[in-house]
């Protein structure tokens, strides 16, 4: 029994050591914002402005112009979902949720709706990012709707390695 509960509470020391070392690289490194609903006009590539703030350790993003930049160079791992709004629409077959980095098409995911169906679609995209100081990551959302369409959804960047 002694010798489980030492096993057990080395386990639990290397968690906690593991948790310690987690905290201390994205520390200062991480921000995650949300958006209930933003007008995306019909083929447009339109920037995506996350406008609430959930956490921002060291103010990396600005809820204004919706751009993450980069103050701790390193890999960081870019968590996006964006949910297109399509009860009143029937045409839209093909969205993308784009990440931009430093203002050029970097990634995009793309959505394929089902026309037989209604109401809300979405997209994730997630992707490993190799960035340095002052560059800067943004979230586009495009659509073919025949009108404009509300989108809202999640954008989180957390440094992963040094």
């Amino acid at each position: 029994y002694a010798y489980k509960r030492v096993l057990r509470w080395a386990h639990l020391r290397q968690h906690a050591e593991n948790a310690a070392l987690f905290y201390a690289l994205v520390r200062g490194s991480a921000f995650a914002a949300t958006r209930a609903a933003q007008s995306i006009p019909s083929g447009t590539p339109t920037l995506m402005v996350f406008d609430t703030e959930e956490f921002d350790d060291t103010a990396v993003y600005n809820a204004s112009t919706g751009r993450f930049t980069c103050a701790v160079a390193g890999i960081y791992l870019v968590v996006a979902n964006v949910t297109l709004d399509l009860s009143n629409s029937t045409t839209v077959k093909t969205a993308q949720i784009l990440l931009y980095k430093n203002g050029s098409s970097f990634l995009a995911g793309n959505l394929h709706h089902d026309l037989t169906s209604s109401g809300d679609d979405s997209k994730e995209i997630y992707a490993m990012v190799d960035l340095a100081v002052g560059d800067y990551l943004e979230i586009f959302m495009s659509h073919d709707n025949a009108v404009d369409t509300d989108a809202g959804g999640d954008f989180g960047v957390v440094r992963v390695l040094p």
